[in-house]
């Protein structure tokens, strides 16, 4: 339907007459206006130095310059005219093939939204039961158990030196929140409500696309998991990346909280795992600012016992 309406926009898009530059279109115009004037204000005297040398049987030869002008004007706007109309043929032909260009990335661009968009719908529709969302996460959820008693730091291992970085280098703040999502337009409204809980518990949550990437963006969000203390994780629609991203998270041992749509309202009872359930932003909100407040209240008791140790 988005595409269809995409094509329909794009079909009653009027056509252009015009496809000078305005630049050129000026100066052309204004030297085409003067030209006219010319001829439009030496007619009349062409013309009736045209009598005087047929009746007078061309005893006078003054009026040949009225009619030399003339003649003149009129050439040089006819000459000035195609020159106005090749050029705007010119463009035209290098107009259309950009149009075309255009419409076909953009075409391509409304096909790849609206797939996603009916991916996401049927995976809501494939996990529409706990049973069905237990069976697809399995693997999600079964390393959940594994990862949870892990304060934030990582072991090295020769994945994470492949992509440049030296676990021995890397500083983990404890403030840091880092969000693994699909950019699509879709998941706005979780990133917003994500990024409102975390500044009201001090915490900083950044994602991938925040900030202008030019190299390798896998070793620039690998880093970024790396560096944080805890990585959230929206796996609504199913991204591969997202699930990509969250494998290396699990892989480093990182502690992660799951975040998921609730279709139907599933009675989930998955809170030790940190898995958030919700149907709704404002319960999104709600449930993540107590599981992160967990893992804040976490960190202060170990901080305070590892003070009283030393």
């Amino acid at each position: 339907m988005q595409r269809k309406n995409n094509i329909e926009k794009h079909n009653l898009k009027k056509k252009k007459i015009f496809y000078l530059p305005t630049s050129f279109f000026v100066v052309y115009l204004i030297a085409l206006l003067v030209l006219v004037f010319v001829v439009i204000f030496f007619a009349p005297f062409a013309i009736s130095a045209l009598k005087d040398l047929v009746y007078n049987e061309f005893r006078y030869y003054s009026p040949l310059v009225y009619i030399f002008i003339f003649l003149f004007a009129c050439v040089l706007t006819g000459f000035v005219l195609y020159i106005m109309l090749r050029q705007n043929e010119k463009n035209k032909k290098k107009s259309i093939i950009e149009e075309n260009e255009n419409t076909i990335y953009s075409s391509y661009d409304a096909d790849r939204s609206y797939l996603e968009k009916r991916i996401a719908e049927l995976s809501e529709q494939l996990l529409s039961s706990q049973k069905r969302w237990e069976k697809v996460n399995r693997l999600v959820l079964s390393s959940q158990e594994h990862n949870l008693k892990n304060d934030g730091k990582i072991s090295p291992n020769d994945f994470l030196l492949s992509f440049g970085i030296d676990v021995n280098k890397v500083s983990v703040q404890n403030d840091l929140a880092f969000l693994l999502t699909s950019f699509h337009e879709s998941n706005n409204n979780e990133y917003y409500a994500i990024k409102a809980v975390c500044e009201t518990l001090n915490y900083k949550m950044m994602r991938g696309d925040e900030e202008f990437i030019e190299g390798d963006m896998l070793s620039y969000i690998i880093g970024c998991i790396a560096k944080s203390r805890i990585v959230i994780a929206n796996i609504n629609g199913r991204n591969p990346n997202v699930f990509y991203e969250l494998g290396i998270t699990h892989m480093m041992g990182k502690p992660t909280i799951l975040i998921c749509h609730e279709t139907n309202r599933i009675p989930f009872d998955l809170q030790n795992r940190y898995v958030v359930m919700y149907r709704n932003e404002v319960d999104l909100k709600e449930k993540l600012k107590i599981v992160l407040k967990k893992i804040i209240n976490k960190d202060k008791i170990e901080g305070s016992q590892t003070d009283i140790n030393n």
